[in-house]
């Protein structure tokens, strides 16, 4: 087990972002350092031990989404890694409140996010404001409307209903969760800052 250190709230807000793929990790060993001891956090042990072994194992290595990670007093507070995806929205009403179209989006989709367990919570919410802040910039580039992500389980979609997001008719491979979308155009629907705080 990693050593047992925690992390205030004053910490994780005082931390630096920085991108994480193979060259950082062979130019900054203390960040790969950091990386090793990450340990994600979840009411879910299964979600927290793949979150956890994605991140150490195979995130610097990955091009088809990019890594970001929250630096605090030497430790990953948080991570999250970002693609190009999509979702299926349907209601006439969200599609105009994001500019129109047809019932496909093109996304900015969040393939992990997590906080270490001995991070404070809003650790996590840093992470996703952080996603919303690069997302809006990719907006800006290429018009994707929506922030999405794929909920692991009922319960983190539940928690990230709570946040916010919403359902989109888009299912898991599975057909049985639904991805979850934040509007990142047009009028703002969700308790998220659009910028870094």
């Amino acid at each position: 087990m990693a050593d047992d250190w925690t992390l205030s709230a004053q910490d994780v807000k005082d931390g630096e972002w920085f991108q994480w793929n193979l060259q950082v990790r062979e130019e900054r060993p203390d960040l790969a350092t950091a990386v090793s001891d990450f340990e994600a956090y979840s009411s879910n042990a299964a979600a927290a031990k793949e979150g956890t072994d994605w991140f150490r194992d195979c995130s610097a290595e990955l091009t088809a989404c990019v890594t970001r990670i929250l630096v605090a007093q030497g430790h990953v507070a948080a991570f999250y890694a970002l693609s190009s995806g999509e979702a299926v929205i349907t209601s006439e009403k969200h599609q105009e409140q994001m500019g129109g179209g047809n019932a496909r989006f093109g996304s900015s989709h969040v393939e992990w996010i997590a906080r270490d367990r001995r991070a404070p919570a809003g650790a996590g919410d840093k992470a996703l404001r952080h996603a919303i802040y690069i997302a809006i910039l990719v907006a800006d580039l290429q018009g994707n409307a929506i922030l999405t992500l794929d909920p692991f389980d009922l319960e983190t979609q539940a928690m990230w209903r709570q946040k916010g997001l919403r359902n989109s008719q888009t299912k898991d491979k599975d057909g049985e969760l639904k991805r979850l979308y934040l509007p990142i155009t047009g009028p703002y629907m969700g308790p998220f800052d659009r910028g870094l705080d």
